[in-house]
């Protein structure tokens, strides 16, 4: 996991953010070809003048494409790295891809179950200004509000992931995590 956080660029294409995404939940991953869905209807033409056979081979050609430019995009931005194994190619997250993957996690989250709240507190010291502030970037940047400058709350189930956050980051002498339902706001 990362032990930084800085303002991090989404990659735009939804290929990209899928294997951002997946390679977030596995860890490492062997590609060899990935079965992504198509629109039916963007190959009917072809369909009604050549036959199935002709639409099947260009949909094999035109994801062969696009994940090679995602896979390509997603190098030239340092979300993943790659290192040859005999025929095959192994594909892991550096440090910025983890970190995507991270604040993706945060972004799906479900709400909280029975109206749960995830509340942090933090008095993070001066000295250790950097930490604040990747820590306050990180809470905006997962949808955290806040209620004063160091008490923030979040409304989706992300105790867990905030908690693997934390240690992360090192920072947990400072920062305390709650999970609470009543929270009453006059």
């Amino acid at each position: 996991m990362p032990n930084h956080i800085h303002k991090v660029k989404f990659p735009r294409s939804n290929t990209s953010r899928f294997l951002l995404l997946l390679l977030s939940q596995t860890g490492k991953t062997v590609f060899d070809t990935i079965e992504l869905m198509t629109d039916l209807n963007y190959y009917f033409k072809p369909f009604m003048r050549h036959g199935y056979g002709y639409v099947k081979e260009l949909k094999k050609l035109k994801k062969q494409k696009d994940i090679k430019l995602a896979i390509l995009r997603l190098k030239r931005g340092n979300y993943i790295k790659n290192e040859k194994i005999g025929n095959k190619i192994m594909f892991s997250l550096t440090n910025k891809g983890q970190l995507i993957g991270q604040l993706e996690k945060f972004k799906n989250a479900p709400l909280h179950p029975a109206g749960k709240t995830t509340v942090v507190i933090f008095d993070i010291p001066e000295s250790q200004s950097a930490t604040r502030r990747q820590f306050r970037l990180f809470l905006k940047q997962t949808n955290f509000n806040k209620l004063q400058k160091s008490v923030w709350i979040n409304k989706h189930d992300v105790y867990n992931l905030t908690i693997d956050f934390v240690k992360s980051l090192k920072a947990k002498d400072w920062i305390y995590i709650f999970e609470t339902t009543n929270i009453y706001n006059s």
